[in-house]
């Protein structure tokens, strides 16, 4: 080979080849210089060359392989002349064998490459705009095509890793739309990849656009058949998952809707909890606790968390306790069984564990068929022993999230098993999440824990909260607008979002093709000082709609349409038409089938706007709505009691105290204990002495029996006893009848003060509100009796 002199120092700018997407030699200035033709890819194949350098044998069968050698030769010579004479430079030089490229110049191939070297995904991605010196074919060119071919299928796979990698990075900061507009620059250029599809349907669902996954998918079920392609595990994973619903169907997890911002300021604790959950996926279990106010984002944090470790194929369940159910025993526990049962591993449970979670969530004895329930007096302890081992054999499967919300509505029960549960997680592969509200803390557990606490917005994150929604304007009432809301909202995005509702609302902002306007800045500084814009939002309410977030705020747990139809005397479809109405304006939100404020804020704030009168009726119907069917549920009748006592509805709480007692084995507990349990906070000495007395049974059961049944005979004989005795065709004046009264195994001495100026002679006495004398157990049953004046 020749001896190539030293390339020439040139100082001018240098030229641009562009082939990544397109194929072009540019100016400095920006002008084309040459289109794709046998130079520009003679250029390009010496540009991309090691020493970029070649020799004439190989350029010739690269580029002219359907003419004979010499006559090759010759083309070559051509083209290298009109290289140099196009730019008007040396640029390629010719000696002996070898040929060289003796220009400087930039390219977006070595920028690519040089930006992935570097880790720049960003760049790396950005500088990708297509396939590698695309749709070019001439005579002869069959090798360089096949060159070229292979450096495409090189660098278009280089890109799919590097996009890959962006998205993720995305996803693992909660930018769920940033996830979306790159997955589509991913999908776009790389149409047949399938990473591509599954990254863009993967992140639709996590932005929470279940109707363009759904579309996506169709194309994706299309491209599929069209290839007879198979599509990998993971992929079918996914598909299966928009077909059953998307992010709607996720079990107890808000379905939000409408105006949805990106999870702003939430980047270094959403990091954190994911590397929590690789130290989990290499054997280790850890806790992490959630800390924050109301309204400061913790559901939303806890959801998008549960989103994106699903999307990345954890097995992850998700609980939350609810304020109406913290005086309800093993409520949340409940749940967390049934949650947890459902995981592969669950069923190999040992019969007795099995058959202590049945007791604990009878809804199992569908999944443990095979076991009956065990009862036992007290039940806390092997509960709590019955879940953790639960846990540990779920966990033995494969790893698991457990992420449980707002504990500081836990039940005593439940957190109690919760803290038992925390404290055996070196047992298996667990990552504890928990969120709650200071001064709440973190759980005692037997693992590494971490708590993060998360702040309001600052007022950058402001801007950046608005701009995630929708794109900022270049307009000077932006500025203002930013700084009103960071002032008004004091920085939580919850009241952020109520507020840009309300203003949404009423015309004052809006959006529109993606971009925030704001027709009238004056207006929007003055609606900016409404103190409260999630009250303005509910009276702004028709009446229907305000009764129902009503029920929703005083039920205090999560209600079915079926409940909310029934409670308001309207018909379900007509409910479920303004319940999804309320769900759009943000202020209810469906978990499964069942609805509920979408957040206690709003709850708060609905009863805070209420009078005594509508609190005590809106409670009296809940509580009869409650008791009208026990047998649905095992709590029925406490939330039941639980509402009448908060209406004062005292003699509606006697009867429902009775039908408890008779489905409840009381063990040696007293009735005033047990009506101190069915109360829980609602109990009052007068109520305990009242429910006690209504059940109340002696000591000394077998005597009081025989009295009792002697006492029925006289009754069924004579109906009553007289405290001294008058003769038949007149009353005494002023005496006290004496009457047993019966129910079911439950007997009563009544008596009733008479007066024979005040009951006619023929006339009879009913004996309901006498003076309780006695009570005791009887073995026959009489009706409540009624007495002639005449005997």
């Amino acid at each position: 080979m020749d001896r190539i002199a030293p390339a020439p120092d040139h100082t001018a700018e240098p030229l641009r080849l562009k082939s990544l997407g397109d194929a072009v030699l540019l100016h400095p200035d920006g002008s084309e210089a040459i289109r794709p033709s046998k130079p520009l890819a003679l250029l390009t194949y010496l540009h991309c060359a090691p020493g970029r350098t070649a020799s004439r044998d190989h350029l010739c069968s690269l580029l002219w392989s359907d003419s004979a050698p010499r006559h090759a030769m010759g083309s070559l010579r051509t083209a290298l002349h009109r290289l140099n004479s196009l730019l008007g430079l040396p640029a390629v030089e010719g000696n002996g064998t070898a040929v060289s490229l003796r220009i400087r110049l930039t390219g977006d191939r070595d920028e690519f490459l040089a930006a992935l070297d570097q880790g720049d995904f960003a760049t790396a991605v950005t500088l990708y705009q297509g396939p590698f010196f695309p749709e070019y074919g001439d005579p002869g060119t069959a090798l360089f095509e096949q060159w070229a071919d292979g450096e495409r299928a090189r660098l278009r796979a280089l890109f799919v890793r590097a996009a890959e990698a962006l998205i993720r990075e995305s996803l693992d900061a909660a930018h769920f739309r940033d996830a979306v507009r790159q997955a589509r620059h991913l999908h776009t250029l790389a149409p047949n990849d399938e990473t591509g599809w599954r990254l863009l349907l993967g992140s639709l669902l996590l932005a929470r656009d279940d109707l363009g996954a759904r579309a996506e998918a169709e194309l994706f079920k299309a491209w599929l058949d069209h290839e007879g392609h198979e599509p990998e595990p993971a992929t079918r994973r996914l598909m299966d998952r928009i077909r059953d619903g998307g992010a709607a169907a996720e079990p107890d997890t808000p379905n939000q809707v409408g105006l949805v911002a990106e999870l702003i300021g939430r980047e270094r604790p959403f990091a954190a909890a994911l590397e929590l959950w690789d130290e989990v996926r290499r054997g280790h279990s850890r806790h992490l606790h959630i800390s924050a106010p109301a309204g400061i984002g913790k559901t939303r944090f806890l959801t998008d968390l549960a989103h994106r470790l699903s999307a990345g194929g954890a097995r992850v369940v998700s609980v939350r306790a609810n304020v109406g159910e913290r005086t309800l025993d093993y409520a949340t526990a409940a749940d967390l069984a049934r949650s947890l049962a459902s995981l592969p591993g669950a069923k190999g449970l040992p019969a007795r564990t099995a058959g202590i979670l049945i007791s604990l969530q009878p809804a199992l004895a569908t999944t443990f068929a095979a076991a009956e329930p065990v009862t036992s007096p007290d039940p806390l302890l092997p509960r709590a022993q019955a879940i953790a081992e639960l846990i540990a054999t779920v966990a033995d499967e494969a790893p698991v999230a457990l992420v449980i919300d707002d504990v500081h509505w836990l039940d005593p029960a439940s957190r109690h098993i919760l803290r038992s549960a925390a404290g055996r997680l070196d047992r298996g592969q667990v990552l504890l999440i928990t969120a709650g509200r200071p001064p709440e803390t973190a759980l005692p557990t037997s693992v590494p824990s971490r708590i993060l606490t998360l702040d309001p917005l600052t007022l950058p994150q402001v801007e950046a909260f608005l701009g995630s929604a929708a794109e900022l304007p270049a307009e000077p009432w932006v500025a203002t607008l930013v700084a009103a809301l960071h002032h008004a909202t004091g920085g939580s995005p919850l009241v952020l979002l109520e507020t840009l509702a309300l203003i949404r609302e009423r015309g004052i902002a809006d959006l529109a093709d993606g971009v925030w306007t704001c027709p009238d800045p004056a207006a929007l500084a003055t609606q900016l000082d409404v103190a409260d814009a999630t009250a303005e939002r509910i009276r702004a309410l028709d009446q229907e709609s305000r009764h129902l977030t009503q029920f929703l705020a005083v039920a205090g747990t999560p209600l079915t349409c079926d409940d909310l139809a029934s409670l308001i005397a309207r018909p379900p479809d007509a409910v479920e038409t303004a319940l999804v109405a309320l769900e759009r304006r943000g202020l209810a939100t469906m978990a499964g089938q069942r609805w509920s404020p979408a957040h206690d804020e709003i709850a708060d704030t609905v009863l805070g706007m209420m009078t005594a009168p509508e609190l005590h009726a809106l409670n009296r119907a809940l509580g009869r709505h409650w008791a009208s069917e026990p047998t649905r549920s095992p709590d029925a009748i406490p939330r039941a009691v639980r509402h009448l006592a908060a209406a004062g509805a005292e003699a509606d709480l006697v009867p429902l105290f009775r039908r408890w007692i008779a489905s409840h084995d009381p063990g040696e507990r007293s009735a005033r204990t047990l009506a101190a349990a069915l109360l829980g906070e609602w109990a009052t000495p007068e109520r305990l002495a009242r429910l006690e007395a209504s059940v109340s049974r002696p000591a000394h059961g077998a005597p009081w029996r025989r009295i009792a049944a002697v006492a029925v005979v006289l009754l069924a004989g004579a109906g009553v006893f007289f405290r001294d005795r008058a003769g038949a065709d007149r009353l005494p004046p002023d005496e006290e009848l004496l009457a047993v009264v019966t129910e079911g195994e439950q007997a009563s001495l009544i008596g009733v003060p008479i007066d024979a100026g005040t009951w006619p002679k023929g006339e009879s006495l009913r004996i309901d509100g006498g003076r309780r004398v006695g009570r005791w157990t009887a073995d026959h049953t009489v009706d409540r009796p009624a007495m002639s004046a005449d005997g």
